[in-house]
């Protein structure tokens, strides 16, 4: 399988590889640190959207 690279310049988030590593954290909590990590830095944290948009429930978030 190739895996395709392309050079980004805008519209992108870098996240640490050992997030990925970490075996303590679920493919949840990965996706939903990448989701928050991807907001703008004066966004608004709300569970409910959160939840929405990840499709997690709120007692699993």
């Amino acid at each position: 399988m190739t895996i395709v690279r392309r050079e980004h310049r805008a519209q992108f988030t870098i996240i640490p590889n050992a997030i990925f590593r970490d075996d303590r954290l679920s493919i949840e909590a990965k996706g939903v640190l990448g989701y928050l990590l991807s907001r703008p830095h004066n966004w608004q944290v709300r569970l409910d959207h959160v939840g929405r948009t990840t499709r997690i429930g709120r007692k699993k978030l």
